[in-house]
This record gives C-alpha cells, structure tokens and sequence, in this order.
C-alpha cells in the first residue's frame, strides 16, 4: 500500500503529539507528587507542632496518662501510623504504631520548657530561656499519596490518549479534506485530460497553494477547451449549471428541516381552526397563508438538488403573475403596471416554482428602483421558428417580461448575474437570480435581459406552452374525514410528534409516538392491541429511518400498513412509495384534510 503525503502528515503529528502529551503527563505526576509532599509536610509540622506543646506539662509531671491521651489524638489523623514521646534523658513515655521503613516519612521536634529560676511555670518565655525537655517522634505512611499519584497517573494516561484519538481523527479527516483529496482530485484530472476529457474540473476546495495549483489546473484546461468562441460559450454554460448544483445538499438539508417546522405550525393551525373559535379565525387564516408561502419557498429551494424536478400542473400565468406581484409589491413605494394578452396560452408547470420566478423578478425590481417608481409587467404569446436567434425549440411559448427605471447593471456584470452569491446589494445573498436561472432551465425555457445603467432592467422568460389545448381546474374544499384506529407517528421531531399526534386524536384515532425506527418495532411487536397503520418519518439522522424500518417491520408482520412522510418531497422513495413497502404518502408540511384522506383511503381499502 502507497504511504502517501497526507499519511506521513499524519503521522508525524500523531507522534508530535504523542511526545508532547507524554511529557506534559509527566510533568503534571511530578508536579502532582510534589504539592502532596508538601502538604503532607506542612501537616505534619503542624502535627508536631501541635504534639510538643500539649505535651510539655505532661512530660514535665511524667504523666503517662494524659500523654497516652493527647498521642492518641494524633495517631488518629490520617496518614500517621507511629508515634513516640520521650524525655530528656531518652525514657519513653509514649509510644504507639507501626514503625516502618519503606514508604514513610519521619518527622521528630523537641519539647521545650522554660528554664526554671524558681518552683513555678512562667509562660510566655522567651527562646533564650527555653531548655529541651524532650522529643516527640511521628511517622507518616506515603501509601495514600502514592495511591493518589497512581490514580492521577491513570487518568492522566487516560486523558492524553482519548485526547490523541481525537487530535488524531480530527487532523486525520482535517489532512485529509485540506490535502489528501485535493491532490486525489488533481491526480485525477491529469488522468483525466491526458485521456482527452478537457470538461473535467477539479474542485477548488481552498485557497491555499493546493487550492491555487487547483485552480491553474483548472484554467490550464479551460484555455484548451476554449479554443472557439463557440466552446467559450459552452463552457460558461457548464459552469453556471455545476455552480447551481454544488448548492443542491445544502439547500434540500434546509428544506426538510423547515418542512419539519411548517408542519408543526400548520397542524396546530388547523387543529385550532376545529375548534369553531369565531375570534380567532382571522388570525389563523393568517398563520396557513404564511405557511403556504413559506411551503413554497421551500419547494424553490429543493430545485437546487439533483431530484428538484418540478411537479407540473396546468396554470394560468394571467393570474399568478398578478396574484404574485400584489404580494411581493406589498408594503414597498413602487407600482405595476399590466400589459397580458387576452388569451395568453396555459403552460404546463410548477405553480409554486413559477411563482417564486414571479416573486424574485419583482423584488429585484423594487430594490433597484429605491425612491419608488412603476414596474411594467408584460406577458405575450410566441410562436418560435428556426430563425428566433434562441436556443430554444420550435413551437408555442409565452413570453413574461419584468421591467424596471432602476440603476441598471454595468455591461461587464451582466454575464456573472446569474451566478451564485452575485449581488450588487449590500444586504443580498445573491441567490434570487439564480434561484430564477435554475427553476426556468428546469421548465424547459429560457431567460434573458437587456439592462442600461440609469436606464433600468428588464428580464424576458420564455415558457413553452403545449400544442394540445388544457383546463385550468378550480381548486376544491378541503374535506376533513375522521376515522377509528391505532396509529403509530414515527418522527424525530418533538414538535411534529406533539402537534401530528393531536391532530390524528382529532380526528378520532388513538395514536402513539416513537422517535426513531428502533423504538417503533420495539412498540409494534410489544402492543397489546395492535397497530392499524404506522406514519414514518423517512429521514432520521444517526438513527433508524422509515426506509430501514419498513423493511424489518414486513419481516415481523407482512400484512403491516405504513405511511412514509418527509419534507424531502423529492425523495425518490417518495416518489415510488409502494415499490419500498409502504401503502401511502404524505409530504411535509401537510394539511389535517390531506392526511385524513390518505389515513382513510389506506385504512377502507
């Protein structure tokens, strides 16, 4: 096996470290050792201390008794397992312990008097009248500081190897994300081009000398590429679509999460709607309009990722495009203005996703134009030929343009508008044109501009329209139906469980909750009585999802019942639901009516 750069990196850091924690665990034992030496010390100074005064009167009167007393005391204290007491002449009048050799400390202090002129004690006196009249004797065990080290030694040997595992997976997947990949991927690009693939291009990671040499990589095979104008513009193109796709994971990850949150809001919503409260219907009519259009942003985002294809419906671009604008005019000092033909042609598309083109084009149109000002909206039927000068096909097309008095766009920027994270305002995140690039590509259409600085924007989108004449159905009222049976939700969630689960109470079902998809077979086979049908949350991180639960559930009840829900509604599961087991599908957020169907439907079949 090839001992590579990243590898030896590694290495020499694991040891660095190794040597560093062995050292620094070193020094703190010693150190350790010698603060319990000197606390053991400074106590048995003090002990002594303590031991030659209170004896002074009682070897003075050689009184054993009171000295066996006072000794006794000591030889309590923790530590001390010897102690002696003579006079001046070497009698012992005390002693009591073990007296050991190895692993003790010895300590010995005088007995000091006054020196008597006449019969009495005087106290108080002074060093110079002072006279020995005897030595007290302790010994203390160094067993407990030597267990004391023994365990500091454990836990610090402890530390600094849990401490070396982590510091070495971290420069492990460190070195390897900052150099081991990067030079993978350049390896593979030499591969790569030398075999004739000048498309390919390595991932500019970093902006170290790797990311640089990355990065030469890169325009060393665009200059070879770009040898016409043609391949120039084809490039660009390629590398506009990857820039939008290398956002795809990051924007489905907040798209789930935020379908998580809308789900909860909604259900409480409508659950409170059921409560025939008059006062507060107003306010909750607010709340569901909110979380629709926040369910529709939702949607954009996933256009993002590789599986955010649009889910088409007939639509009358008439009245979204005013629908749209009367929302994303509201609350700002600009005006609309209406030029759409009579009968413009229905399109197949994605409603939501049209709306958010809608949405974005008229908010930039609005921030470009600060002191106010009248945007000309105009929608026109299109017949293209072979001579159109588009890259589009032949046939039938709408065309919407969104005109703006704005500042206009310098004509060196006009071909990075489209890019990701461009903006030339300064609280923009530079996603909203791109949103609009990305979601118009995946209609099949086209859009361009034609901007002036001091003169102003406009945005032309071209949309095909299908040869065969389409209705436009009216949308029906919800019905809500309510049902009998056990349910078990499935989601990790809490606000989900809480809110789906009173829902499914509403609407007259028992319901029981489960975080993740162990703990759901685990209540599934344990239930007394048992379960009707089963909702599964299809993505649980770090934990057994709907996908793995559904299979083991089959496996222990083949005739079970389960619903797969997740606010990845492009999922592929999702999609062909009954191709992985499960009987239905509910995509997040999703209204009381709409689970009370699918529950329905599944439950009567």
């Amino acid at each position: 096996m090839k001992f590579g750069i990243a590898k030896k990196v590694v290495l020499l850091f694991v040891l660095s470290v190794a040597i560093l924690g062995v050292a620094l665990g070193t020094y703190f034992v010693k150190h350790e050792e010698k603060a319990l030496l000197l606390e053991l010390n400074e106590r048995a100074n003090a002990l002594l201390g303590s031991l030659a005064k209170s004896s002074e009167y009682p070897v003075l009167l050689k009184d054993k008794e009171m000295l066996s007393s006072i000794a006794t005391g000591v030889l309590n204290q923790k530590d001390v397992i010897f102690c002696q007491i003579k006079d001046s002449r070497g009698e012992v009048l005390f002693e009591e312990g073990r007296r050991e050799e190895e692993n003790v400390e010895k300590y010995a202090a005088s007995i000091l008097s006054e020196k008597l002129e006449t019969e009495e004690l005087v106290l108080g006196a002074s060093k110079e009248n002072l006279e020995e009249i005897g030595q007290v004797y302790l010994i203390l065990s160094l067993n407990r500081m030597k267990a004391q080290l023994k365990q500091a030694g454990k836990t610090t040997g402890l530390i600094i190897a849990l401490s070396l595992l982590l510091a070495s997976l971290f420069i492990a997947l460190l070195i390897r994300y900052l150099l081991g990949e990067p030079i993978k991927q350049l390896v593979l690009g030499t591969e790569m081009v030398a075999k004739g693939n000048l498309n390919y291009e390595v991932p500019v990671k970093t902006r170290d000398e790797i990311g640089e040499l990355a990065a030469s990589f890169n325009k060393m095979a665009e200059d070879l590429l770009l040898s016409t104008a043609e391949k120039e513009k084809m490039q660009q193109e390629l590398q506009k679509a990857w820039q939008i796709e290398s956002i795809g994971l990051l924007a489905a990850g907040i798209a789930h999460d935020f379908n998580n949150i809308l789900s909860a809001i909604l259900l409480n919503a409508q659950m409170a709607r059921m409560q025939k409260d008059k006062d507060i219907e107003k306010f909750l009519d607010g709340i569901e309009k909110a979380t629709y259009r926040a369910t529709g942003l939702t949607k954009q985002l996933l256009t993002f990722s590789k599986g955010g294809v649009p889910i088409k419906e007939a639509v009358s671009v008439s009245k979204l495009l005013k629908e749209t604008t009367e929302f994303a005019l509201h609350g700002s000092n600009a005006g609309c203005k209406f030029s759409i033909d009579d009968d413009l042609f229905p399109i197949e598309a994605d409603r939501t996703q049209i709306s958010q083109v809608i949405n974005n084009l008229v908010i930039n149109a609005v921030q470009a134009m600060p002191e106010g000002g009248i945007i000309e909206i105009k929608a026109e039927n299109l017949i293209l030929g072979k001579s159109q000068g588009l890259p589009l096909k032949e046939g039938k097309y709408i065309k919407v343009s969104v005109k703006d008095s704005g500042i206009g766009i310098p004509k060196e920027e006009l071909a990075k508008v489209f890019d990701p994270y461009w903006t030339t305002k300064h609280k923009g995140n530079g996603l909203g044109l791109t949103t609009v690039y990305s979601i118009i590509k995946r209609h099949n259409g086209h859009i361009t501009l034609d901007s002036e600085l001091g003169a102003g924007t406009t945005f032309h989108i071209y949309l095909p329209a299908p040869e065969t004449k389409m209705s436009i159905e009216k949308d029906e009222a919800e019905q809500i139906l309510k049902g009998e049976g056990r349910i078990l939700l499935v989601d990790d969630e809490e606000d989900i469980l809480e809110s789906a689960g009173g829902a499914l109470r509403e609407l007259g079902y028992e319901a029981e909750t489960a975080k993740d998809g162990d703990e759901a077979i685990s209540l599934y086979v344990q239930a007394r009585k048992p379960f009707d049908l089963v909702i599964m949350d299809l993505t649980i991180p770090g934990r057994m999802g709907g996908k793995a639960a559904i299979k083991k559930l089959l496996e222990i009840d083949p005739r079970a019942k389960a619903i797969v829900s997740s606010g990845y509604s492009n999922d592929p599961i999702m999609a062909d639901f009954a191709k992985y087991g499960f009987c239905g599908v509910l995509h997040k957020p999703y209204k009381i009516g709409e689970m009370s169907r699918v529950l329905h439907k599944i439950l009567e079949s």
